[in-house]
């Protein structure tokens, strides 16, 4: 549950994102003007089908998504700043890592510089 107050002080921003983590955005916002309370309870189901936003989007696009949203909240989070830089820093070599993945073109062409140049 989220107190109306919260909802209406929601940047501008936040009505029109296309960021898949849309709802985790709304915690971290809304939790910024007032009580967090949790209930020790299961409330909800995680489950991953072939319609569900991971598999359409694929890893790339999430985390994506994820440096995006660190991006857009730190003005929000001044006092984060160091915390969020180290998350966004993760998130960007994990892109890079997917980037040197056995099936991507990076790769192949790095794999094939690295043969060659051990020929020369």
């Amino acid at each position: 549950m989220v107190r109306k107050a919260a909802l209406d002080a929601l940047p501008g921003w936040y009505r029109t994102t296309t960021i898949a983590s849309a709802a985790w955005l709304l915690n971290v916002l809304t939790a910024r003007r007032g009580k967090v309370g949790f209930i020790d309870d299961v409330m909800a189901a995680h489950r991953i089908h072939r319609d569900s936003v991971t598999l359409l989007y694929g890893t790339r696009r999430m985390l994506a998504d994820n440096l995006a949203a660190f991006e857009m909240l730190r003005p929000y989070f001044p006092q984060q700043e160091e915390a969020l830089l180290r998350a966004e820093r993760r998130i960007r070599r994990r892109l890079r890592m997917l980037d040197l993945s056995p099936h991507s073109y990076a790769f192949l062409q790095w794999l094939y510089n690295r043969v060659t140049a051990r020929r020369a």
